[in-house]
């Protein structure tokens, strides 16, 4: 009987055991799940970018130069000729980006300061990135932002609301294509979001359980 009394009892302690090392695993998880989720929602970019003295940027249908120099000083896309809302900056082997994006209806989707960025995952889906380039889509599939770099060749795509206005911006030029609030919803503009969808390619995942800074096999 006090054998048996000694076998319940360190059958009791290592139930109690199991118990605690299941509570600890669950709670594990669910911090290693807010990590996750965090993960989505801010973080840092940490784009590089290879020492040239000429870099080449393809954005709508115009292609130009910019000089290292003009990069390490900054410079803002507002005040060039395609007018897109990023400011672009090279310190050593770092490529610092800055941007502002908001929907139709004005609700803020990303803003990058410095390369740290921050998603509204109520109006955003998912943003994924690695050193050569970056991409944002929207609830509805949609390339928002996409950056991408291949030796000095700069690529970039975006859907811009600058006052109200939508401007889609992709590889092939302006859509006709600017749209003002009284079209949303016409046939005019969803025949402009298809066309942008249509003409965009993702290069990333933005699935999964560990998607980030993966890109989709060509």
């Amino acid at each position: 009987m006090e054998l048996q009394g000694k076998l319940d009892s360190n059958t009791n302690a290592i139930s109690e055991i199991a118990k605690e090392i299941s509570r600890v695993s669950i709670s594990t998880n669910k911090i290693s799940n807010i990590i996750k989720n965090e993960q989505k929602e801010k973080g840092k970019l940490k784009l590089k970018v290879s020492s040239y003295d000429t870099y080449i940027f393809n954005i709508a249908s115009n292609n130009f130069h910019l000089s290292r120099e003009t990069l390490e000083l900054g410079f803002d896309f507002r005040k060039s000729l395609v007018k897109i809302p990023l400011i672009m900056r090279i310190v050593d082997e770092n490529l610092l980006i800055e941007t502002m994006l908001r929907d139709k209806d004005d609700n803020l989707l990303l803003q990058i300061v410095d390369n740290e960025w921050s998603l509204n995952k109520n109006y955003a889906y998912s943003i994924n990135f690695d050193e050569s380039g970056m991409e944002v889509i929207n609830n509805e599939g949609l390339i928002i932002f996409q950056l991408s770099l291949v030796e000095n060749k700069f690529q970039i795509m975006i859907i811009m609301n600058v006052s109200g206005l939508i401007t889609f911006v992709n590889p092939t030029g302006y859509l006709h294509n600017v749209t003002y609030k009284k079209d949303f919803g016409t046939e005019i503009f969803q025949n402009h979001l298809l066309e942008h969808k249509y003409l965009s390619n993702r290069l990333f995942k933005h699935y999964g359980e560990d998607y980030l800074g993966k890109r989709l096999e060509k």
